[in-house]
């Protein structure tokens, strides 16, 4: 990259930080205190209707805004029928819901959740009604309103679930999601005060329907697979096992979840302004590669060792089953993780058609395996169906890479062993520290402290051996440069670096 879309990617990255850090602590607050408060079973009630919305909203998905981010020439009549496009979807989904609640309920054999559902369906109906204009302030890297918008939508959503949960109990977990997606849609127009019209204008609907079913296959095979793997742990093992693994998968993922979804949607767009240029495209994943290995890497040997503490201590005793479903979670963060970065590489270069073939073969693994390894091993055997599935998908995209990049993995051997052996020492220090301190406020302090071993043992291999991170950080955010120079990385930094701005 050169150093002005550097420098606007690591702004983006920063607000992205922000925002998916700031949104995933909220919930994590929102989920213990609530874990505290609510059966499993409770969770397994409000799972049945977020994975029957999560569906249709996934096999509905059009890909309005990835095709206006994607596309350079995008005019107001492409916003209008992409904001159309998405009310008339959200009303489809909406409808469908409402109608086919008590069916759907009864699928996963729990027909107490058919009112949760039908309430729930309102909300994609009124996030559909937020300004479109939030695309562009996407395509254009510009984040940091978007991060207000999203946190302000978190803060109600989590609010009103834990004001509310004493007296409403399950319930709170539908009225606070309501609540921030009102708050979400209204607060758009303050953020982009944009006016769309209903119209669906022929050839721009099409030109970004065409873009965009590519992202509708590829969600179609992707939640089959998520949902089939949930409807196995509820028909098999009932609704306390789904709660298990709904509250193990939203814990063990967090970290990753913040770290693939920051660099994700950046480095979609930066893809899409370097689509045409192999070379800058291979620098730009090879950076991107090394830079996500050290956030997801690191975090997720951390919750592989205090698993236990983790749901004994932080949720509750008796969400100790979760121990085992958390560590293969965790596990299939770091094996996902590259995954994570070539579905937006290859959309980004205009391949969407390849995502959705890796997805298909994914899902197809999934659906094969869960319902077996279910009946054998329980939640933690459904949980475990992921590895394979994501080995067999990652293969697959690293082959497809290949053809689009070459040699995108060169040179990346060293880093990225680095990168597992300070995971490794972080993790050790994390699990002295949780066994000496004990307690939620232990297993606080031995992340804490785990991940600062982790870092501080990054930064002296960076200094002797040179992973990259340096140089890269340094494109990025320039205002850093002083900083590396103080640790003492400034001689890893080109020369014309080596002052206070890149330039």
């Amino acid at each position: 990259m050169n150093g002005t879309l550097a420098r606007r990617a690591g702004d983006a990255m920063i607000w992205r930080g922000i925002e998916f850090g700031g949104v995933k602590l909220l919930y994590l607050i929102r989920v213990v205190v609530l874990a505290r408060l609510l059966s499993p079973a409770d969770f397994g009630l409000f799972a049945v209707a977020l994975v029957a919305l999560d569906f249709m909203l996934s096999v509905t998905n059009f890909g309005m805004v990835p095709a206006l981010v994607h596309r350079p020439d995008a005019t107001r009549v492409h916003y209008e029928s992409a904001w159309t496009i998405g009310i008339l979807r959200a009303l489809a989904v909406g409808a469908g819901l409402a109608l086919l609640a008590p069916w759907i309920a009864t699928q996963f054999g729990e027909p107490d959740a058919a009112n949760l559902l039908r309430f729930l369906a309102l909300r994609p109906v009124i996030e559909a009604t937020a300004s479109i204009g939030l695309a562009e302030l996407e395509k254009n890297l510009k984040f940091r309103s978007l991060a207000v918008l999203k946190l302000t939508e978190v803060v109600v959503n989590a609010g009103v679930s834990i004001a509310l949960v004493a007296r409403l109990g399950v319930w709170a977990l539908v009225v606070g999601p309501l609540a921030g997606a009102v708050t979400y849609s209204v607060m758009s127009y303050f953020m982009r005060p944009i006016r769309p019209r209903l119209r669906l204008g022929g050839v721009a609907a099409g030109q970004l329907v065409r873009f965009g079913r590519w992202i509708l296959v590829t969600a179609w095979v992707a939640v089959a697979g998520r949902t089939l793997l949930q409807l196995a742990i509820s028909r098999q093992l009932g609704a306390s096992a789904l709660g298990l693994y709904f509250l193990s998968a939203k814990l063990a993922l967090l970290p990753a979840d913040i770290s693939t979804q920051v660099v994700g949607s950046v480095v979609f767009p930066v893809f899409s302004m370097v689509q045409a240029e192999a070379e800058r495209a291979r620098r730009v994943f090879r950076a991107a590669l090394v830079g996500l290995s050290a956030l997801v890497v690191p975090s997720a040997a951390l919750i592989l060792v205090l698993a236990p503490s983790l749901a004994v201590d932080l949720l509750g005793p008796r969400w100790e089953p979760a121990i085992p479903i958390i560590r293969i979670l965790a596990v299939t963060a770091i094996i996902g993780m590259l995954g994570e970065l070539i579905v937006p590489f290859l959309q980004g270069v205009g391949r969407p058609d390849r995502t959705a073939r890796m997805e298909a073969v994914q899902s197809i693994i999934i659906a094969g395996l869960a319902w077996v390894f279910a009946s054998h091993w329980g939640v933690a055997g459904a949980a475990a169906a992921w590895i394979p599935a994501l080995l067999a998908s990652q293969i697959l995209g690293a082959f497809y890479l290949k053809h689009e990049i070459s040699r995108p993995f060169s040179g990346l051997v060293g880093p990225l062993l680095g990168i597992l052996g300070v995971s490794a020492v972080g993790a050790a220090a994390a699990m002295v520290a949780d066994r000496i301190l004990g307690g939620p406020v232990g297993v606080i302090a031995a992340a804490v402290l785990g991940g600062f071993a982790a870092y501080s043992s990054l930064l002296l291999l960076e200094a002797r051996r040179g992973l990259g991170l340096t140089e890269n950080t340094a494109r990025l955010f320039p205002w850093s440069v002083r900083i590396l120079r103080r640790l003492g990385l400034g001689h890893r930094l080109p020369y014309d670096m080596r002052t206070d701005s890149p330039e």
